[in-house]
């Protein structure tokens, strides 16, 4: 454990993280908009050409949401390292493993599309087109829980060692953490537990947004107050 020794900085690192958040945000928001982007069952149906384009879009959503998912788990990491190096290297390895989950997607449809490029008459029947389709929608629901729980354990930690440290008010990060155990309970259960999930959803997904834009919100607009933690440290 280590003091803050410039809070100009963590502030600018702070903010930076926010700002890495709201990208992280808007990414998935476009793509689930998908706005001017026909779906993978359309898509199956144009043909393996329009199919292999859909491809490339998810690989290219991809490699966005891996940039901007380690760049929020390095910033974490550093500004939380002096109040627990260990719980923030951690933490911050857990919020970065859905770029793992996200990389692995990537991998998968490119070898997908390769298999279209190689295709007799670079053309494959519907049907088989329309399983590729089915395929790509199960891994990303896959890929997008995997990630969820893994990330929610990451950010419970981070939470909590906001708490400790105080560095954003308490209700924020006393709240972040219960809302992150939820997020991480309802989407292991829809693989365990189908029926509780039901239970459970939309709540903690309602829970955990509103956990990550307070977070969010504040990082960008006040970043973190290192006063408490420097006197504790001090003491």
């Amino acid at each position: 454990m280590a003091a803050y020794r410039n809070s100009q900085s963590t502030n600018w690192l702070a903010r930076a993280i926010g700002l890495s958040m709201l990208a992280a945000f808007a990414i998935a928001a476009f793509e689930a908009n998908g706005s001017g982007v026909i779906s993978l069952a359309e898509a199956a149906e144009l043909g393996s050409g329009q199919f292999a384009e859909r491809l490339d879009h998810e690989i290219r959503f991809g490699i966005v949401e891996i940039a901007a998912t380690l760049a929020t788990a390095t910033g974490f990491i550093v500004l939380l390292k002096p109040i627990h190096a260990g719980l923030a290297i951690v933490g911050g390895a857990l919020r970065a493993l859905p770029a793992g989950f996200a990389a692995f997607g990537a991998y998968k449809f490119s070898t997908m599309k390769t298999t279209l490029g190689n295709a007799p008459g670079d053309a494959m029947p519907k049907e088989d087109l329309s399983a590729a389709a089915e395929q790509v929608s199960a891994l990303n629901f896959d890929t997008f829980h995997w990630g969820l729980i893994t990330a929610s354990v990451g950010a419970a930690i981070g939470y909590a060692l906001f708490f400790h440290g105080r560095m954003i008010p308490r209700v924020i990060s006393g709240y972040g953490l219960l809302a992150s155990l939820g997020a991480c309970i309802g989407a292991s259960a829809i693989y365990l537990a189908p029926g509780l999930s039901d239970l459970m959803f939309p709540a903690y997904a309602i829970a955990n947004a509103v956990a990550y834009f307070s977070l969010m919100l504040w990082l960008l607009i006040r970043g973190v107050d290192t006063s408490y933690w420097n006197g504790l440290q001090a003491d």
